[in-house]
C-alpha cells in the first residue's frame, strides 16, 4: 500500500518527459516546419547529466523561445503547461495568453535568444544553460 502511494505521489509531482532536439556544435537545432503558431512545443536538453527544459512557438510567423521556468517559481522546477490559448505556471497557476508572452519579472517565462538559419531554428546551448541557472 505504501509503495503504491509513493509511486502515485512521485508520478504526480514529476515533470513530463519532452522530446530531445538535435544538438550540434553547442547549438540546439529544431526544424522550423515543426514549430506551430501559438502552440508551445516543449523540449529537453540533457547536459552533464542535468535536465534543461525549454519551449518554442511561433507568433505571427516569428519564432519565440523560452526557458520552461520563470524567475519567481523556478526553484520549484515545475515549469509551465499550455492550456486552451494560455500558458499556465504549474507552481502558482499564473496564466498568460500565448499571444502575449513578452514580459519580464514575476511569473513570465524567461525568453531565450534564437535565430533562423535556412529551415532550422537555432538556440545556443550556452544560452539555455545560462538562462536556466541565472535568468537575469
Amino acid at each position: 500500500m505504501i509503495i503504491m502511494a509513493s509511486a502515485l505521489i512521485i508520478s504526480c509531482t514529476s515533470r513530463p518527459q519532452y522530446p530531445q532536439p538535435g544538438v550540434k556544435d553547442g547549438e540546439v537545432r529544431i526544424r522550423i516546419s515543426d514549430v506551430r503558431e501559438l502552440s508551445p512545443q516543449f523540449h529537453t536538453v540533457i547536459h552533464d547529466g542535468k535536465r534543461y527544459d525549454f519551449f518554442i512557438q511561433s507568433k505571427d510567423g516569428e519564432i519565440e523561445a523560452y526557458v520552461d521556468a520563470c524567475i519567481k517559481c523556478s526553484p520549484q522546477k515545475k515549469g509551465f503547461r499550455a492550456e486552451e490559448k494560455s500558458l499556465v505556471c504549474n507552481a502558482c497557476g499564473e496564466r498568460y495568453p500565448l499571444s502575449a508572452l513578452q514580459g519580464v519579472g514575476s511569473c513570465h517565462p524567461i525568453p531565450l535568444p534564437g535565430r533562423e538559419s535556412g529551415e532550422i531554428f537555432i538556440i545556443s546551448l550556452d544560452d539555455i544553460l545560462r538562462k536556466t541557472r541565472n535568468p537575469l
